[in-house]
């Protein structure tokens, strides 16, 4: 089942996205972008933040994803992501890494 989420400025452009897929108890994020000028403002950040949110949702226990060395690894680990497996064989140093982030179960507030 497919999971997205948008990000948008004050006039309504996207500049902005996260999108990924469910697999039972587990979701992929898939591709995450942000429009260059809108980089480095926690962007990226939210839009994470609300594919984990949407995952949850939908009874997920954990969100995987890949991404190299040169993409946005500090990124997912600031978010809680643990690399669970690194590929080196890519060349110029390029690490390719896959990354896991387990999800707890949200409380009922009362």
């Amino acid at each position: 089942a497919p999971l997205a989420c948008i990000a948008s400025d004050g006039d309504g452009h996207v500049i902005g996205g996260a999108v990924g897929r469910r697999w039972g108890e587990r979701a992929e994020l898939q591709q995450l972008w942000v429009q260059e000028q809108s980089r480095r403002r926690g962007v990226g950040g939210a839009l994470v933040r609300e594919f984990l949110s949407l995952a949850r949702a939908r009874g997920c226990k954990a969100v995987f994803l890949e991404t190299f060395s040169f993409q946005a690894p500090g990124l997912y680990r600031s978010l809680g992501f643990r690399v669970t497996y690194e590929n080196d064989l890519y060349p110029h140093g390029i690490v390719k890494l896959h990354m896991v982030k387990r999800l707890h179960a949200m409380r009922s507030r009362r």
